[in-house]
């Protein structure tokens, strides 16, 4: 039984999506924060539904645009052996100059912090970016 559950976004802006593989497999594709609870919409939707977060496989980001990946540390933190894919470009060290350069501008407004979050969540937890650059390597079969 597949099923894929859209949450979160109106009009096109932030979206993620659970796909549910089984009752314990899952994986996520992009994160959005709800402005209700100010939180990940997906983690409000696995814990209204009882969905234990270690059930998630993969997290997914398909690209950086803040409504991809708000609350995404949050997410990766807590699906503890969920494996993180994203763009091979946030691998690049060209990337991460300007991920550290940006994310030295002290403001709320300043999106990149999150990003630097996502690579400090990872590494405190022995975790690896993964990029999506091989089509003949499956994420999940």
């Amino acid at each position: 039984m597949f099923q894929s559950i859209i949450l979160g976004g109106a009009n096109g802006f932030g979206e993620s999506i659970l796909l549910k593989f089984s009752e314990t497999r899952y994986g996520i594709i992009d994160s959005y924060i709800n402005p209700k609870t100010k939180k990940p919409s997906v983690l409000d939707y696995l814990n209204n539904n009882s969905i234990n977060p270690e059930y998630v496989e993969f997290i997914i980001l398909t690209h950086y645009h803040q409504d991809h990946f708000s609350g995404l540390s949050k997410v990766i933190s807590l699906c503890k052996n969920a494996r993180f894919f994203a763009p091979k470009v946030l691998t690049s060290k060209s990337f991460q100059f300007l991920i550290s350069a940006y994310s030295k501008i002290v403001s709320s407004h300043n999106y990149f912090s999150e990003l630097v979050e996502i690579f400090s969540t990872l590494k405190s937890s022995n975790r690896k970016l993964l990029a999506i650059s091989d089509s003949s390597k499956p994420i999940i079969n």
